[in-house]
Order: structure tokens, then sequence, then C-alpha cells
């Protein structure tokens, strides 16, 4: 069992101590509004992001790299990540590995996911605690990066299973995955969006035909301080329009790239809830 690199600085749990006022100060100032849907969307909402950073850093925490007899084994969290001998292609350690975020975790200390490689068609697949000096597994799909506390005595370990011979004549280019709006779950999570952008919108639309002024402000004391006209409100899908097409652009790199479908996908989940929250946030206003 290879241990990752130790943390200099507690910037994790400083992130967690500032997500937690920040929560706690969201929730208060909500409270304060009479719509308890609102209220109660923002506490889940806040309660929800709050639980996936104490995940990531637990996750981070107990980070370890086993070197077995058939492969390599990442421990994250309740993941757990087998890269066969036989799909690797190279292994070596990169001092700058030239990693650039796409769907997940960074910050000092804690790095994980979907990484793009500057000059690469190739995604990498990052489970680190540093960005300098890490190990670098090659397959035909993706790249792996690892900071494990000592790199060449874990080289030392794999070498006693894998060498390089063993799979460089046999390996084949990977083939681009599916587009996401070509399997299911991407055709469903895409109708779910289309769907919950064109409800609001359609309630909006409502709203304008049917009223002239509506509550569009409260101030901390829940009072209302601000009336307008309810086409104010499609103000609101600004944050949708925005991350969604970016999302699609992502998602679908991510699955051509040979990124499995379902975390590919899954990324569309986070402008559908964005959809969700706003469309509760619209139903408050009146």
């Amino acid at each position: 069992m290879h241990k990752t690199r130790e943390v200099e600085h507690s910037w994790d749990w400083i992130l967690m101590g500032f997500m937690i006022v920040v929560s706690v100060g969201v929730c208060w100032a909500t409270y304060k509004v009479p719509q308890r849907a609102l209220f109660a969307m923002t506490v889940v909402m806040m309660t929800g992001l709050t639980a996936y950073i104490f995940y990531a850093i637990k996750a981070t925490r107990g980070l370890t790299y086993e070197a077995g007899r058939e492969g390599i084994t990442i421990n994250y969290g309740y993941k757990k990540l087998f890269i066969p001998y036989k799909d690797i292609s190279s292994i070596e350690i990169k001092e700058r590995p030239g990693l650039t975020r796409l769907a997940g975790n960074e910050w000092p200390g804690s790095y994980s996911g979907y990484f793009s490689v500057r000059g690469e068609k190739k995604l990498a697949l990052v489970y680190a605690t540093a960005m300098k000096s890490i190990i670098r597994i090659d397959t035909p799909r993706l790249s792996y990066f690892i900071s494990p506390q000592d790199n060449r005595r874990f080289i030392e370990k794999v070498s006693q299973y894998w060498t390089s011979s063993q799979s460089s004549s046999e390996l084949v280019e990977m083939k681009p995955g599916p587009h996401i709006w070509q399997t299911g779950s991407g055709i469903l999570l895409l109708a779910l969006n289309l769907m919950a952008v064109g409800v609001v919108v359609a309630y909006i639309y409502h709203l304008s035909q049917t009223m002239v002024q509506i509550p569009l402000h409260y101030n901390l004391h829940g009072e209302i301080d601000r009336y307008g006209s309810p086409s104010e409100l499609y103000l609101v899908l600004i944050g949708t329009a925005i991350i969604l097409p970016v999302i699609i652009v992502i998602g679908d790199m991510l699955s051509r790239r040979g990124v499995p479908i379902r975390d590919a996908t899954r990324l569309l989940w986070i402008p559908l809830l964005t959809t969700v929250f706003m469309g509760v946030v619209v139903l408050g206003m009146v």
C-alpha cells in the first residue's frame, strides 16, 4: 500500500470552514424570506455542497495506491479504480504535467477528476495531492496521474510485475466514444434540462400576461423592497443559458475521448438542478 504525499498546508480544512460559514449565512438570509419552499431548497443545496466538499477532503486524506500482481489500484473514498498491467503502455515521472481541470476538484492538496493534458487529445484521470513531480500512467483510452510519497519506490514495485515490452506491441488506438446525445442517459438528461427550462419560461410568460407587477426583491428582514414587471424573471435563466451549453460541450468531449458515459452525462445534473432552483425562486416571488 502506497500513501500519497503529505499535504503541507491544510487548505482543504480552510475551504471546509469557509463553506460552512457561507452555507450558514445563505440559509440564515433565506430563512428571513416568507417563502418556505425557497428556504428548504436553499438548505438542501447548501447542505449537499458542504457534504460533497467534506467527502472530497476525506477521500483525498485517505487516498492510497496499490501495486498488485495484476495491476494498479487507486483507492479514493468509495471508489476503487483498477488499471490492469496489460493496458499500460508507459509509466513515467512528470515534473510539470500541464493539466487543466475539466470536471472534478482542484484546490491545494486535493486534485481529483478529469483533466486535459496540454498539447494532447487524450484526457487524464487524476487522483493526487500534488501537481509537480507526479507519476503518469498511460493506457490507450486515458492517462492516469498519481502522487505517491516515493515515486521511484512505487515504480520499482510496479516493475516487479510490469515491463513496457509486455503490452506496447498489443495496444491499438481506441475509437472515439459516442456523443452524449447518442446514449440513453444523455438523451434523458438533455430532455429533462429542456423540459425544466420550458416549464420555467412558460410560467414566467404566464405571469407576464396576467400580472403587471410582482415582488422582485426582499431585504434581510424578509420585507419586500422592490416591485417590477414579471418579464424581469427571465433573467434568472441566465445561469442555465450559460452553464447548459458549456456542460454539453465538456460532457460530449469527455465521452468522445474515452470517459465512461455515466461520468460524462452526470455533469448534466448541474444545469438541471440550477434550473430547478431558479424555478423555485420564481415561484417564491409570487
